[in-house]
């Protein structure tokens, strides 16, 4: 495993089970649109197993790879604007 897995299979929890590679190739708005249509089938085959709505597939306008490094950037650029 390395960089190559790392960014073209594995699927991230903070891109919505994304890839980086899928992420940075512009493909999420597809492939979510295509999730939110395998939920809605099945929530309509089978709407007993369903207690709320479907999961929100949508993602932040930024993504970082270190959340706390992020937020220490963004305060400083605020004190820059």
């Amino acid at each position: 495993m390395g960089f190559r897995w790392y960014n073209t299979e594995h699927r991230h929890s903070e891109l919505n089970f994304l890839t980086p590679d899928q992420r940075h190739k512009g493909l999420s708005e597809q492939i979510f649109e295509n999730r939110q249509q395998v939920y809605e089938a099945a929530r309509a085959k089978h709407p007993e197993r369903w207690s709320r709505g479907s999961r929100n597939w949508s993602l932040d306008g930024h993504v970082w790879l270190n959340p706390e490094k992020a937020s220490a950037i963004q305060d400083e650029e605020k004190q820059i604007y």
